[in-house]
């Protein structure tokens, strides 16, 4: 949705919609995170709207200042899969963050993130604990 290709136009249309069905949740992924901040401040960002950035290896770590500058209910990272450790990753203005490795045979590990995370690495092995003890929503 975020190409340059992609009409402004058509892009408030889509949010138009997403504002329309507040039943809904609707979770947008992209990699195209400059063009998001740029039309960010066109777009009206219903509550129902949740805005994430791809981030698998430090090299995309700019993406997650574009995603701070979008006006977002939640936001979060997809770190998936993690090729790379992400190093300080600061998480300030950010909900959620998805990590996940690879898939299939010879599929590299999964680094061991460096970043403070919520969890454990064996309460998040293990599902960890419920998102309301984290303060976070469920």
């Amino acid at each position: 949705m975020f190409h340059a290709r992609v009409p402004r136009s058509f892009v408030r249309e889509v949010f138009d919609v997403m504002a329309g069905t507040p039943q809904h949740t609707y979770q947008i992924l992209t990699k195209r995170s400059r063009r998001l901040r740029l039309v960010a401040g066109e777009l009206a960002w219903p509550p129902n709207v949740w805005m994430g950035v791809s981030v698998e290896a430090p090299d995309q770590l700019c993406r997650v200042g574009d995603l701070r500058a979008v006006p977002a209910a939640v936001r979060f990272l997809s770190c998936e899969p993690l090729l790379a450790p992400l190093g300080d990753l600061d998480l300030a203005g950010i909900d959620w963050v998805i990590a996940g490795g690879e898939s299939g045979r010879g599929q590299a590990a999964v680094p061991r993130p460096s970043f403070p995370l919520r969890l454990s690495p064996a309460e998040a092995e293990s599902a960890g604990p419920r998102p309301q003890a984290l303060g976070s929503p469920a």
